[in-house]
């Protein structure tokens, strides 16, 4: 998990619950880390985090921890990076990367950076989506669903964008989640389970709206989870595990983690709540799940 208060990444088992101490812990000057927000990994097992004071993606291998230094790091001016802020990777292990454009200490444009593969260092996107056709205004998070397209959440619109994952240059989205009937609120993600469902992590009104396959418009959501029961905080990124249970980075004044059944609606109570002192959770933005060893599977991985 990407703990930007602590520049850290953290992992805990996957059935973790309570103030529990992390199993796995990435920190220190060699490592890079700079405000990491969000994290992918490779189908290699790196460990990707995007950081935003520093403008880098930087990865990890897929053992490493403590003052571990990466073993990618992609920054510089001819990749375009101005904002580092959302992460994923595709099965051919390409990169993507959500700009944000003006966000912390940004000054570029939002836009959509596509990287090729296991990439590092100045290097220029292999395709980019950025303009005045796109409707960009503040682009929090990239994801890519289970037909090859990109979703992207843009916080200043209250929008999702959705692309083909071929798209470049200045063009529309093929399609868009927008408008009143979504009940979508400073959206910080856009993540789609294995079943096509797209969920989107609200963080003015601490919700998790969720929309069905191939949604598009202004069209309502088919479960919203939220309530104080549920314990979100500034919910900003959702992973899922093999049974299809949601887990949430909550970065708010709670620093918490809180995991919720399949399907879960209305104002239901975690089925886990990983937050305390022992966690060292401290701003933690992103979160990912998969191996941090060959023998070793299932860890939350916050950014």
């Amino acid at each position: 998990m990407a703990n930007a208060g602590v520049n850290a990444v953290t992992g805990f088992a996957i059935t973790a619950n309570g103030n529990v101490a992390p199993t796995r812990v990435i920190s220190g000057a060699s490592t890079g880390l700079s405000f990491p927000r969000r994290m992918a990994t490779a189908p290699n097992g790196n460990l990707y985090a995007a950081n935003a004071q520093s403008n880098t993606i930087t990865a990890y291998a897929p053992g490493a921890t403590g003052n571990a230094a990466p073993v990618v790091t992609l920054g510089g001016g001819t990749t375009g990076i101005t904002g580092a802020d959302g992460i994923a990777i595709d099965t051919n292990g390409r990169l993507y990367v959500a700009n944000c454009g003006t966000c912390f200490l940004a000054s570029g444009t939002p836009s959509i950076l596509v990287f090729a593969s296991g990439v590092s260092g100045n290097v220029a996107p292999i395709q980019t989506i950025a303009g005045s056709n796109t409707g960009f205004t503040d682009i929090t998070d990239v994801q890519l669903d289970h037909s090859g397209n990109i979703l992207a959440s843009d916080y200043g619109t209250n929008t999702v964008f959705i692309y083909p994952t071929s798209a470049t240059g200045n063009v529309a989205a093929s399609a868009t989640i927008s408008g009143s009937n979504t009940l979508i609120a400073s959206p910080e993600c856009a993540v789609s389970d294995a079943a096509g469902t797209i969920y989107v992590c609200n963080s003015t009104n601490n919700t998790i709206t969720e929309y069905a396959a191939g949604s598009s418009g202004n069209v309502a959501p088919i479960r919203t989870i939220g309530g104080a029961n549920t314990l979100l905080d500034n919910p900003t990124q959702i992973s899922f595990d093999g049974s299809g249970n949601i887990y949430v980075a909550n970065p708010g004044t709670s620093n918490a983690i809180t995991v919720y059944a399949p399907n879960a609606s209305g104002n239901v109570a975690p089925i886990r709540y990983i937050a305390g002192s022992n966690t060292t959770l401290a701003g933690p933005i992103g979160i990912t799940l998969g191996p941090f060893s060959a023998t070793t599977f299932g860890h939350v991985r916050r950014f």
